[in-house]
Order: C-alpha cells, then sequence, then structure tokens
C-alpha cells in the first residue's frame, strides 16, 4: 500500500507541476522563436505591380569583384501565397 501511495504522489506531481511547467515553456519558446522568425523574415507591406523591374541578388557569386544583384527582370504574376513573385526571363 505504501508504494501504492508514492506511485500516487509522483503520478500527481507529473500531472499538476512538470506536464504545466514543460507546456508553459514550450509556449514562451514557440512566442520567442516566432518573434525571431518574424523580425528577420518581413512580408513586403507595398506590393511591387505587375510589369516592374526587380533585380535579384547574384547567389552564385565568386569573389567580391562579381556583379551582387542580376538582371531587371519584370513581374510577371501577382504575389503568390508565401510572399514570392514570379519573374520573367
Amino acid at each position: 500500500m505504501a508504494e501504492q501511495n508514492v506511485i500516487d504522489e509522483r503520478y500527481r506531481f507529473v500531472q499538476n507541476v512538470l506536464i504545466l511547467a514543460t507546456a508553459k515553456r514550450v509556449l514562451e519558446t514557440q512566442k520567442a522563436d516566432h518573434a525571431m522568425f518574424a523580425k528577420k523574415h518581413k512580408a513586403v507591406e507595398n506590393p511591387y505591380a505587375i510589369g516592374s523591374k526587380v533585380m535579384i541578388k547574384n547567389v552564385n557569386r565568386q569573389n567580391e569583384l562579381d556583379e551582387r544583384y542580376e538582371g531587371r527582370y519584370p513581374i510577371h504574376n501577382n504575389v503568390t501565397n508565401n510572399d514570392a513573385y514570379n519573374l520573367m526571363d
């Protein structure tokens, strides 16, 4: 009977303390992660018009003498679901 009381007490501790504290910590971490993501990934507030010409970053840049940006690409379609533009070549 004493063993059952110890098990019941530990079970109540896990249910009432550990799980609640863990859930609170998870929510705090998610909130902090979302704030950091939102800080680094800003959606375009004023979308560019279709036909506007934009330049894109050169991801294949080998040294500092290569151009940082490529082209002047006209925007072909509206903004997609993930805030990306379709460009014409």
